[in-house]
């Protein structure tokens, strides 16, 4: 009998500790996504007719295209 009761208690503690575990586990997943979720995502595709050597190759060009390509990202080359 005592090890029956040894036997459970041992297996309650276990699925505490699993709840314990996949809770935490929980919470931070909901708390990456709350603060994923909170910053948003906008992606902006600006085409133009010249040549990259005469658009962002070139800063005199224009400057303030220029200066956003440098503060954020500047993918080229992407086939459609």
């Amino acid at each position: 009998m005592r090890a029956r009761i040894v036997f459970f208690g041992l297996l309650l503690v276990l699925f505490l500790v699993g709840v314990g575990v996949a809770t935490h586990l929980y919470q931070q997943a909901v708390a990456h996504l709350d603060a994923s979720a909170s910053e948003p995502h906008i992606m902006v595709i600006m085409e133009e007719n010249k040549g990259y050597s005469a658009t962002l190759g070139s800063c005199s060009a224009d400057p303030y295209l220029c200066s956003l390509a440098t503060s954020y990202a500047s993918p080229n080359n992407w086939p459609a």
